[in-house]
């Protein structure tokens, strides 16, 4: 009796700090910098549901409107789901006794990121999607300690979810899938019938639906790879002329005007400070080519598909290294220049468009910061994986699988973001959270194993 008791006494008290943190992140995002509008340059597509877009978040802008109910309000409903998750995250870290400092500092690193705040207060996926993110790793917490039916259900929920709101975490949605296959297939619990039950139908079921909604409005789905490859074969023979300065076939002159100039402003940038500005530029250069270097009629021919084709088949190195640069931007933080501001076109725009010091110390302190101690994390988990085979001895506990599946998820999400498409802050606070959490918690590790050793 006495045991249940203090069972219901902790439960209790975890959920009321769990709800009162949420109340205090409400009243901080009450004040927060509103960095994004309303409407950017992306919500027209949800809002008049493109065919590129998939059908969930465009089905609640519908419902919204078909009740008449302002987009305004649904900041509101943005807000009120993300505080519903964090509510649950914050429970399942305390459920599960993670040192409360380190929770302290998650959720200090949330409260006071203005970007991620700032994505709940414009229509875009990015808040519902950020939202499912903080379910899923309480999920994961708690699948790592139990593997009850349940919580196997709720991932599986959670990653469909989001992979039918934001196709770009298709990556995310394949490495959890298969740590949970895998988790189960060495305990010997994944019986078919259990997989069918409890993996396969809630997967069929949000896949179906996803499909159902898009279908009773278009006839066929479209996709932006066929831009996005052609503006990254720009950007390939833009890395091949500043190492070879020749350029062998260009589908217009435009293009080879663009170039010449992307090269020549690309130079002028120099030094620490005009590093990370150049990883932003050769972002915002991709993104002009996707919709200023080519029309939609030369697009769609066979001439655009041979250039890409050939592009990519000669020059895969420059590929490789147009990713890599998209990567290491992920962690510079800066959101893509919006080229209607200003009178000149790329590359002729301003040299920065942020205040230094605002960049030294958000952006080079913060997220340069966790960049680095991320891939600290990673290197330091790919030694303890190897001295665990040469030792022979079971060394990860529940924090650790946790971590190192985080981990996988959050480098295939990254890179696959960055061969495909630009680096951008929407993108990397999707995964934030979990950077913070993977870093932070191995931090901890490793000071806590040091003390232990040298005490």
């Amino acid at each position: 009796m006495n045991f249940s008791y203090n069972k219901f006494s902790e439960f209790s008290k975890n959920l009321t700090f769990s709800i009162l943190s949420s109340f205090l992140y409400l009243l901080v995002l009450l004040f927060t910098p509103r960095i994004f509008s309303l409407i950017e340059p992306d919500s027209g597509g949800y809002i008049d549901f493109s065919n590129i877009r998939s059908s969930f978040y465009p089905s609640i802008i519908n419902l919204f409107e078909f009740i008449d109910i302002s987009l305004q309000i649904l900041i509101i409903f943005h807000i009120f789901v993300f505080l519903i998750s964090l509510t649950y995250f914050i429970y399942q870290l305390l459920k599960f006794k993670l040192n409360k400092f380190i929770i302290f500092l998650i959720y200090l690193s949330l409260l006071l990121n203005i970007y991620y705040n700032g994505f709940h207060f414009t229509i875009l996926t990015e808040s519902l999607s950020f939202s499912i993110i903080l379910l899923l790793c309480g999920n994961l917490i708690n699948f790592f300690h139990s593997k009850s039916k349940t919580v196997i259900v709720n991932i599986v929920f959670n990653v469909s979810l989001l992979l039918c709101l934001k196709p770009a975490t298709t990556p995310i949605f394949v490495v959890i899938l298969l740590t949970v296959l895998l988790n189960l297939w060495f305990e010997k619990k994944l019986k078919m019938t259990f997989f069918f039950k409890f993996i396969f139908l809630p997967i069929f079921i949000i896949i179906s639906l996803e499909n159902y909604l898009f279908y009773s409005n278009h006839q066929e789905k479209k996709t932006v790879l066929e831009r996005h490859f052609f503006g990254k074969s720009i950007m390939i023979k833009l890395l091949s002329y500043q190492e070879n300065s020749l350029i062998d076939e260009l589908p217009n002159n435009n293009t080879y005007d663009f170039i010449k100039k992307a090269d020549s402003y690309l130079e002028n940038l120099s030094g620490f400070y005009g590093t990370c500005l150049k990883l932003e530029r050769y972002g915002d250069f991709e993104n002009y080519s996707y919709f200023y270097l080519v029309n939609e009629k030369y697009l769609n021919s066979i001439e655009s598909k041979n250039f890409v084709k050939k592009t990519f088949s000669n020059n895969i190195n420059f590929y490789i290294k147009l990713t890599g640069l998209h990567y290491l931007n992920f962690f510079c933080v800066a959101t893509p220049t919006k080229y209607g501001f200003y009178i000149d076109k790329p590359p002729l725009i301003p040299k920065d468009t942020f205040d230094k010091n605002y960049r030294i110390n958000i952006i080079y302190f913060s997220f340069l910061g966790l960049g680095i101690t991320f891939i600290f994390t990673n290197i330091m988990y790919l030694f303890f994986f190897l001295r665990n085979l040469i030792v022979k001895k079971k060394i990860f506990d529940q924090i650790d699988k946790l971590n190192i599946t985080l981990i996988f998820t959050i480098q295939s999400y990254l890179i696959t973001v960055a061969g495909l498409t630009i680096s951008n802050p929407r993108y990397l606070m999707l995964v934030f959270p979990l950077i913070v959490f993977v870093s932070l918690t191995t931090l901890y590790k490793i000071v806590r194993d040091f003390t232990k050793m040298t005490n």
